[in-house]
């Protein structure tokens, strides 16, 4: 791995201080990357290029310059029609309110809507999008937990509120089942304890009623993190007392789940992502100072320890993968050389843990680098989305800037960075004899069949969206398909006897 290209952005502010600004999302669009960010009285958007980091447009919208406004979690995601931002604004006269806001296919604003907060302790969840219908989803809690339906089109479709007690985070992802039912994820105190509790609500779909809440009593523990596919969930968290970390799957139809794993791994600095390996064979569990990779029974493979992360609360990244399934991690860390918290991209192999190479970055002025998110573009490049404390608090308090570190390599585009209304979707999954894509393409189009070492197999153009998969041997594969200006979209699929 080596640094492609290093680009920065946003956030010079002469008059006045500013807020931590971070970044809400990034979406794909052909060869450009867009990214979704707050800072400020904005909700903003940055174009670039994937090829080289340049810029090309941005748009700032919400903007209050009399009263700047503070904006708290949220989201920017590509919907059916259109993209939206979600977040909290809280005015200097402690007003604060849920925004939704929806931009059209060119990115200009459709319309907005606000939902008044009586108090916000969370962030709200991320949008959920139905890519069948159009219609998505979010949850919010303020005085209890709110989950929201819309139209493609703004129109609330309904708003289902559920009081509750004792929250302590709300689970930014929601899990939509296949019995066209949503699942909200909260944790929840069990006090006097620091224990918490994981909650799985389940509502309808069409019209919002609640259904039921699955509760788990071994699933009582600290730093819970999910990873959802296929209405089942997997959860990694730890021990209140011991700080092992420890893993449970839930099957959210049925409500059957496993018992608990132990690890026998402690790690006292919390956990950052539980992830599934492409071609579903590993769990990888990523703590602040350590990788386990996990077998389907939910057996440790191996457990290694890594660099320690600093700033973890700030990286809502995940495990990603190059092409022969290696786990790449981007974090921040303490450079004890300059005394610095800098950022760090790791490769490591699959089999061992051990690492197979590294890249670290500094920014030029020698500020602390916090690592927030990381994506794989259409050309296979892994990309870093950072801040850094630009002018190191000496001139105005938290002036902070964004930036983006692309790495060369060719690594998976897998769905933890595609948002779905995105994806390709191949069907049947697996398959064995042929394979069908979803959709209305181009016979011009080209399409490739990949294997994990990089090597295409197949290569011609489509025909009647079907492609003849008969002669691969069974495993997992990379599908590629090209359009007319030779731009990529990639999905996985399983090659069965």
């Amino acid at each position: 791995m080596s640094v492609q290209w290093n680009n920065n952005f946003c956030c010079f502010d002469s008059v006045a201080p500013h807020s931590f600004s971070t970044p809400l999302g990034v979406v794909q669009m052909n060869d450009t990357i867009v990214l979704g960010y707050w800072e400020d009285g904005f909700f903003s958007l940055e174009f670039f290029k994937t090829v080289n980091g340049q810029f090309t447009g941005g748009n700032n919208f919400t903007v209050d310059t009399i009263n700047p406004p503070l904006y708290y979690g949220g989201c920017f995601k590509k919907l059916v029609h259109g993209y939206a931002f979600l977040g909290i604004h809280s005015d200097n006269f402690a007003n604060t309110k849920l925004i939704l806001q929806v931009l059209d296919g060119q990115f200009s604003p459709l319309w907005t809507n606000s939902f008044p907060l009586s108090s916000f302790q969370f962030p709200p969840s991320e949008i959920d999008v139905d890519t069948l219908s159009g219609n998505y989803f979010f949850a919010n809690i303020s005085d209890s937990l709110h989950v929201y339906g819309f139209s493609p089109f703004g129109n609330i479709l309904w708003d289902q509120a559920l009081e509750i007690d004792s929250v302590a985070s709300l689970n930014k992802e929601l899990f939509q089942l296949s019995d066209s039912t949503i699942v909200v994820c909260t944790l929840e105190h069990l006090l006097p304890s620091t224990t918490l509790q994981a909650h799985f609500r389940k509502f309808d779909l069409s019209d919002g009623h609640f259904i039921q809440d699955l509760v788990y009593p071994d699933l009582a523990g600290i730093n819970h993190r999910f990873f959802y596919s296929n209405d089942v969930v997997c959860i990694a968290f730890q021990d209140a007392i011991t700080n092992e970390i420890l893993v449970k799957q839930v099957d959210l139809i049925s409500g059957t789940s496993t018992n608990v794993s132990t690890t026998g791994t402690m790690d006292a600095s919390g956990l950052q992502s539980i992830d599934m390996s492409p071609n579903w064979q590993y769990i990888y569990i990523w703590s602040n100072s350590h990788i386990l990779q996990l077998n389907s029974a939910l057996q440790v493979n191996y457990s290694r320890q890594i660099t320690n992360e600093s700033f973890a609360g700030d990286n809502s990244s995940h495990i990603l993968f190059d092409q022969v399934e290696n786990p790449l991690l981007s974090f921040s860390y303490i450079n004890n050389m300059i005394t610095n918290h800098d950022l760090m991209i790791l490769r490591l192999d699959r089999l061992t843990g051990s690492t197979l190479d590294s890249v670290t970055y500094n920014d030029a002025r020698n500020t602390s680098d916090h690592a927030m998110d990381q994506y794989i573009d259409v050309y296979g490049n892994l990309n870093v989305v950072f801040a850094n404390d630009f002018d190191n608090f000496a001139i105005l308090h938290e002036e902070t800037q964004l930036g983006v570190l692309q790495l060369n390599g060719m690594f998976l585009n897998i769905p933890p960075i595609i948002n779905s209304a995105d994806q390709l979707v191949l069907y049947p999954n697996p398959g064995s004899a042929r394979i069908y894509l979803k959709g209305n393409y181009n016979e011009n189009n080209l399409v490739q069949i990949i294997d994990l070492s990089g090597r295409i197999l197949k290569e011609h153009h489509l025909e009647n969206n079907e492609i003849s998969i008969q002669e691969l041997q069974s495993g997992t594969y990379l599908f590629r398909i090209l359009d007319e200006k030779k731009l990529p979209r990639c999905s996985l699929f399983i090659k069965s006897n």
